[in-house]
């Protein structure tokens, strides 16, 4: 059985291209694994819980030392964990607000991102981490407003959203990821029509790509 992880983040239920992109990948997904399973977590529309001292501490103590209280501020972490390690593939779908991702993802980051469970530390010199989840084959679907994201005085680009989120997956050893980026929600209809059907080509490209991945 092939999983496919679908993360989705916006906080737009309609008129949602993240969404449109993600949920296309999905049915291809499935023609593709008709016996496949898909896992979808809906960040922008159930949010996960903020980490806070109790987190910390929990996610620190050794498996053994662990209270129940602490197995209780860890269970939606544990969860997340759980569906990330089990997926063949992974979908995010991450609209760009303010230059970086949606709150509720960064709250998902922060939950899934574990030491002794997706990374670990490393001692001396080299790599400081070591990803732990092994590579998986990753689509990163983002979108924005703007056709470019340009702000004076910042450079070229001002959007942290996709490096933010590639550095994280990197961390835990993904490093098998494809970005398909749709730029210009915010502008006229022949516009928004060019990018959608360049990205729609673009997602429908990406399960023949992991295929060989997720098939092995």
């Amino acid at each position: 059985m092939k999983t496919l992880l679908v993360i989705d983040s916006s906080a737009r239920v309609s008129r949602s291209i993240t969404r449109h992109l993600t949920r296309r990948v999905a049915e291809n997904w499935i023609r593709r694994f008709p016996a496949g399973r898909l896992l979808h977590v809906d960040v922008g529309q159930d949010p996960p819980p903020a980490i806070d001292e109790k987190w910390i501490a929990a996610a620190y103590a050794p498996q053994a030392e662990r209270t129940p209280e602490m197995g209780a501020a860890l269970a939606a972490s544990d969860r997340y964990v759980d569906q990330l390690l089990a997926a063949d593939a992974i979908v995010i779908g991450a609209p760009l607000y303010n230059f970086g991702m949606p709150a509720p993802l960064k709250a998902y980051v922060e939950q899934i991102v574990r030491v002794g469970r997706t990374f670990d530390f490393n001692g001396g010199e080299g790599d400081s981490y070591t990803g732990l989840v092994g590579d998986k084959p990753t689509l990163l679907v983002t979108a924005s407003g703007a056709a470019s994201v340009v702000i004076g005085g910042l450079g070229t680009d001002a959007t942290h959203l996709e490096p933010q989120l590639l550095t994280m997956l990197r961390l835990m050893g993904i490093r098998d990821v494809t970005t398909v980026a749709f730029r210009g929600q915010q502008l006229d209809a022949a516009h928004i029509a060019r990018e959608l059907a360049a990205a729609e080509r673009a997602v429908d490209a990406w399960p023949a790509a992991a295929v060989s991945v997720a098939a092995a």
